[in-house]
């Protein structure tokens, strides 16, 4: 049986991020470039959601980032 408890917060990930979200202000991009220039659909999806999750805790913040991919691979915009 678990207990149910009120007004707890949720702690802020200690977690290092493979990509710089803390570090961006307003207005910035980074480049996660294809490993191979080969990649099917579900590999690009893979790798758009994986920055999208990556993302999630930084969010918590009151960031937010939007992805959109390319011929190079996703890039990823701080937009708030």
């Amino acid at each position: 049986m678990f207990k149910i408890e009120k007004n707890i917060p949720i702690p802020l990930s200690t977690r290092e991020h493979k990509y710089p979200f803390d570090d961006m202000e307003i207005g910035d991009s980074f480049l996660a470039h294809w490993k191979t220039k080969n990649l099917t659909k579900k590999e690009k999806n893979n790798m758009v959601t994986s920055i999208k999750g990556a993302s999630r805790a930084v969010r918590l913040k009151g960031k937010k980032f939007c992805t959109r991919c390319n011929g190079k691979g996703v890039r990823c915009w701080r937009t708030k």
